[in-house]
């Protein structure tokens, strides 16, 4: 059994032992003798802030270990309060514990506290843990390394004493005298400042039981989810950095900041002061009824039911608001809205929802201006109309606007029981939506309707390349191994009863598939419906995944268990849950994978989910199958594209055009077309949502432009006609021929590169490039603005929406006539290679695409 090494006549005593290391200091006029571990020590080291040992003296002569310094520190620490992941350690300092219980209270999964004793390793398994261990007040975690040995990190500075040290490799050791009293010292303010984490650790856990509380501030270095179970009452929240917030049973607080929060769980709350969640996605308060600011610029979706009250109501990216009870309010800005339904709404401020199409304001008493430019239908009190009129602004010359004023209609009911959106959609009880979606795909719905079995399903397919062709793609049904989302590995499809009732209102982007694969489970399947299983059945298929032990406690009384849905929780939920919990403790979890490796064990191939959002929120009814031999393909066939029914539309309706198809910098496709004269261009965009964008940019004058929204629903003779007199209220000049600039033009004759025209008839230098794999598009341009020669370079993903490892960066160098096209070339890359492109891999790539440019394009 390998134990600390012993000098003289040192002896391991308890929970005492030695410890050594590196540094570069002197240890007799550093601070580490009468303070302990500096607050700058292994500032960004990979098991965070601390003091680096090994309490093998052997590791510390090392060839490789030289690097942290000549001298070694030989001191003292107790093992009380510290994770370890060393059977022999933990045996050594715990006679009578019990090592696998301390490995799963201190983070390690279930799978890893039985393997750990024929690891040659633990230093992964520690990389997983630490953060957790730290923010749990651990002083420290010890662990064997691949590269560094038996290993002791000390975050605690008050749990190492420094007694020798040695500058010649051990050979002779120097005695130091520590000032024990001083390191030991409760309060140390230069220290503590730097170990919030620690301090807001044992802080939660004393207020973890409390359901009343003042205010709570996160330090910015703590990392995870804030939890509390209990808390009722509290004072203003905040923090800078943190991810998740769950608190279950809170009713009342004051201020609520959270930065960088993406998810929040605060379903009892009903009373707060201001709301302010920067990256929240979805904002789901079911039961506030007052509050102060809300805002949420980057939230999809805000559900408020009970709101009655609020200061200020915010939010950039919201599409659709539906506040039922809202009847007081100040400023409402919503920038990208196209449906608000405010039927309760009395008195309010200013009230900016530009974009909107659709306006539901039928009690309206009292505001100040409503800018409502875009609306098509506004919902309005004919008394408030005639007393404000001035106040709202919207486009009263819009073919088609119309106002509805409630007293004027009585037969127009709109109330708590028909939302806004209903009236708007319900039109002799057809939902219209639903219509265009079977217009859109017929045959989808055609093929769907001939089974009655109800586990009948859609699979949607993009297709794969053809061979090394990108653009040209071909049929494919299988199972994608690297999937870009965070569930299963499997084939997933939409149940025919879902799709037919409306169901991909809420999946639009499955419209846009190439291809349709009518599925059923085959005679190997053997499916789990997550919707109906009970707790004794989700217990037994944990207990077979090896993840709940028969005669201990089950997984599914965790109170860390936690699930997105808005609804009561079904037994379903939690197993799901379980799982989530589950696969963060199993190594490389972050890979889909680790799903399929829990359910390997369960006997079941196929997951279904009857419509209760357990896998999905998004998706709430779908089944997955893990295994291809579990599906049975009934029919098959490619969809007729639906944005070309709508670029159809607009080249039938405006034939004075010149029709293009094009891409946007996403890769997604979309019409342009361009007047003849050369003075505008019209782009119209696949539909999203429901609704259609078209953008008006003068060839001669980018800066004069439009943006309009049109429903699907509204695209008719009016719409047109709308589009045509915002076009003749433009302005716009025919472009005429530009000249080549003097400069691009000595730069393109120096170098053999030829000159090319942009979309508004400058002239620029341009190449473009793919990479190795031809996932990524790189593009060089060289454009002149006055006196500014722009050189610019960018990278993009392939028919992707988003760009991991892309980049787009301008760099401006003033033009003198006395620079020559080398010298011009070489001061753009230099200021190209000055830029910051990201990650360090992402910069490293940025580097290498300039040194080609460099070398193989310029030869310089």
């Amino acid at each position: 059994m390998i134990t600390f090494r012993k000098f003289l006549v040192e002896k391991v005593v308890g929970n005492t032992g030695w410890v050594y290391h590196r540094t570069h200091d002197n240890p007799e006029e550093s601070d580490i003798v009468t303070h302990g571990i500096k607050p700058s020590t292994n500032q960004s080291a990979m098991y965070g802030k601390g003091l680096y040992c090994c309490y093998d003296f052997d590791q510390q002569l090392k060839p490789n270990m030289e690097k942290y310094g000549k001298y070694i520190l030989k001191g003292k620490i107790d093992l009380n309060g510290f994770a370890i992941l060393d059977e022999d350690i933990y045996q050594l300092a715990n006679p009578k514990g019990d090592f696998e219980s301390h490995l799963r209270k201190i983070g390690t999964s279930l799978m890893e506290a039985k393997d750990i004793s024929i690891l040659p390793y633990t230093s992964r398994i520690a990389q997983r843990i630490w953060k957790k261990c730290k923010q749990n007040g651990y002083n420290g975690i010890i662990f064997t390394g691949e590269n560094d040995g038996k290993v002791a990190v000390i975050w605690n500075r008050r749990n190492f004493i420094p007694y020798q040290y040695s500058e010649d490799e051990g050979n002779n050791w120097v005695k130091l005298d520590p000032d024990i009293a001083s390191i030991k010292r409760k309060e140390d303010p230069e220290y503590d400042k730097d170990d919030e984490t620690v301090n807001f650790s044992k802080i939660l856990r004393e207020i973890k039981d409390k359901e009343e509380i003042g205010d709570l501030n996160v330090p910015y270095n703590f990392e995870g989810v804030l939890f509390l179970e209990k808390l009722k009452k509290c004072g203003n929240i905040s923090s800078s950095n943190i991810s998740e917030i769950r608190l279950p049973q809170l009713q009342k607080c004051g201020n609520i900041v959270f930065e960088y929060a993406k998810k929040i769980y605060l379903p009892e709350l009903k009373e707060s002061g201001n709301i302010n969640l920067f990256y929240v996605k979805e904002l789901n308060l079911p039961k506030l009824i007052k509050s102060g600011d809300v805002s949420a610029p980057r939230a999809n979706i805000i559900n408020l039911p009970e709101l009655q009250v609020s200061s200020n109501l915010f939010s950039n990216d919201t599409v659709e608001i539906n506040l039922p009870q809202l009847q007081e309010c100040g400023h409402i800005n919503f920038h990208k809205a196209m449906i608000v339904n405010l039927p309760r709404l009395e008195k309010s401020k200013n009230i900016e929802i530009k974009r909107a199409v659709k306006i539901n304001l039928s009690k309206l008493k009292e505001s100040g201006e409503i800018f409502a430019e875009q609306a098509s239908t506004i919902i309005i009190p004919r008394k408030f109309m005639e007393n404000n009129a001035r106040n709202v602004k919207w486009d009263a010359f819009k073919d088609g606007f119309k106002f509805i004023h409630p007293d004027d209609n009585p037969e127009i009911k709109v109330d708590e029981n028909v939302t806004f959106k209903k009236y708007l959609m319900l039109k002799e009880k057809i939902n219209l939506l639903n219509e265009w979606t079977r217009e859109i795909m017929p045959k989808v719905y055609e093929a769907l309707e001939k089974y009655d079995d109800p586990m009948v399903g859609v699979h949607f397919s993009k297709g794969v390349p053809k061979g090394r062709d990108e653009e040209v793609k071909v049929p494919h049904l299988g199972i994608n191994p690297r999937p870009f989302h965070n569930d299963p590995i499997g084939i997933y499809a939409f149940p025919k009863d879902y799709v037919l009732s409306g169901g991909l209102e809420k999946n639009p982007s499955f419209r846009e598939s190439s291809y349709y694969y009518i599925v059923k489970p085959s005679s190997k399947a053997n499916i789990l419906n997550l919707s109906t299983m009970s707790y004794s059945d989700a217990r037994e298929i944990l207990i077979k995944m090896g993840i709940d032990s028969p005669d201990g406690e089950s997984y599914m009384d965790d109170p860390r268990i936690f699930h997105y849905s808005k609804g009561e929780l079904k037994a379903g939920h939690k197993f799901w849950g379980v799982l989530e919990i589950v696969r963060k403790e199993i190594e490389n979890s972050g890979r889909n994978s680790s799903w399929n490796f829990l359910f390997r064990n369960s006997g079941y191939n196929v997951l279904y989910d009857e419509g209760d959002a357990i896998i999905h929120s998004n998706e709430p009814s779908q089944i997955i199958y893990l295994e291809s031999s579990a599906m049975e393909v009934l029919d098959q066939g490619k969809q007729d594209d639906s944005a070309n029914k709508i670029y159809s539309f607009f080249i039938k309706h405006f034939p004075e055009l010149r029709p293009e198809k094009t891409k946007d910098n996403w890769d997604s496709e979309l019409l342009k077309l361009h007047s003849k004269d050369n003075s505008y261009i019209l782009y119209v965009y696949p539909p999203s949502y429901g609704k259609i964008k078209i953008k008006i940019y003068s060839v001669v004058d980018y800066t004069n432009k439009k943006e309009i929204l049109v429903s699907l629903e509204d695209l008719d003779e009016i719409s047109v006609n709308y589009i045509k007199k915002t076009i003749s209220g433009m302005n716009m000049l025919p472009k005429g021929e530009k000249e080549v600039p003097p400069v691009l033009e000595s730069i393109s004759k120096r170098f053999n590169i030829k000159l090319k025209k942009d979309e508004r008839g400058d002239w620029e230098i341009r190449q473009k490039y793919q990479d190795a794999d031809k996932d990524y598009i790189i593009t060089f341009y060289i454009r002149k603005n006055n006196d500014d020669i722009i050189f610019v370079l960018n990278k993009k993903q392939k028919s992707m929406n988003y760009n991991t490892f892309g980049y787009n960066e301008a760099a401006l160098i003033k033009y003198r006539e006395k620079y020559s096209p080398e010298e011009i070339v070489d001061m753009g890359l230099k200021e190209l290679e000055f830029k910051r492109y990201g990650s360090v891999s992402v910069n490293h790539d940025a580097m290498k695409t300039i040194g080609l440019l460099r070398k193989r394009v310029f030869r310089l």
